[in-house]
């Protein structure tokens, strides 16, 4: 067969390359003198050739691109299934409210904004009400460029490498966002002052607390920090602004167990109504508008 013929060829120039160089051995060492001396080199040869023929290059490398392409492309659709399963557990949990019957407070009400860039979301909160006064466990004099004029907090939960390590999107590292998704990594607080009131938008969402909500709130982002004896463990020489730092935070954080379920988890403490699980920002917000 056509196919074959190549094989063969290659089989046979290996059986006379054997042949001589077997043969040249038996001679040298007289093994030819003996009765089944050449029968035996006849054998060995043939033994050898088939043993170490090698299949032809082409096919080879059809056989190789096949296997590699089959690979990658079994790689491809199971990244795009998960992807797809995460979307769409995200659009049907998310679908399912929590606090049903909340209403935006009116008597003595707290206002609270909760933001969102598109792939992170934040609960930003007054610096001083009667209840608390953030100054006393976030000192001005962690920040760089902060004075007593700057009226409001953004708080943001996240995990410590990627806050750290990426700035802008343009300073993103696959090797930092795929650990960040895929492994529970150690988690940070990125805390910043804001200077005056954030303007209503899509994408600042106000909402009004009563004192209790607003002092359960206080309370689920108290916790979320790591506390010392004199306030919460600073992360010294961080931030991006000036006016922003980072401090440490409990919790683990993954694709599953991000700062969209962290903000969302807030809200749900604080009686809002929001999504039963919210790992995307379109989840937390949808509630809000």
């Amino acid at each position: 067969m056509p196919s074959t013929a190549p094989a063969l060829v290659v089989t046979q120039l290996h059986y006379t390359y054997w042949q001589r160089a077997l043969g040249r051995f038996f001679r040298e060492t007289k093994l030819t003198k003996l009765h089944s001396g050449p029968a035996l080199c006849s054998g060995l040869c043939f033994f050898i050739a088939i043993l170490l023929r090698p299949r032809p290059y082409a096919q080879s490398m059809r056989d190789a691109l096949k296997k590699i392409t089959t690979g990658v492309l079994w790689l491809f659709m199971a990244v795009l299934s998960c992807v797809a399963a995460f979307l769409l557990a995200a659009f049907l949990l998310s679908s399912v409210p929590v606090n049903r019957g909340y209403a935006q407070a009116h008597q003595e009400p707290v206002e609270i904004f909760v933001t969102s860039n598109g792939v992170h979301t934040d609960i930003i909160v007054p610096v001083a009400t009667v209840y608390i006064d953030w100054r006393r466990r976030l000192p001005l004099h962690q920040f760089e460029r902060v004075d007593s004029s700057f009226r409001y907090l953004a708080f943001g939960w996240g995990d410590r490498r990627f806050y750290m390590e990426t700035p802008e999107w343009s300073d993103l590292r696959p090797g930092v966002a795929v650990t960040a998704a895929l492994w529970p990594t150690r988690s940070a607080m990125h805390v910043t002052y804001i200077r005056s009131r954030p303007v209503p938008n899509r994408r600042q969402q106000p909402v009004l607390l009563s004192p209790e909500q607003y002092q359960r709130l206080i309370t689920y982002i108290d916790h979320s920090f790591v506390q010392q004896h004199d306030g919460y463990t600073h992360i010294r020489n961080t931030g991006y602004t000036g006016q922003d730092t980072f401090y440490e935070a409990h919790g683990r954080f993954y694709i599953l167990k991000n700062c969209n379920n962290w903000v969302n988890q807030g809200l749900k403490r604080a009686g809002v109504k929001t999504a039963l699980w919210a790992p995307i920002p379109y989840a937390v917000m949808r509630h809000l508008r």
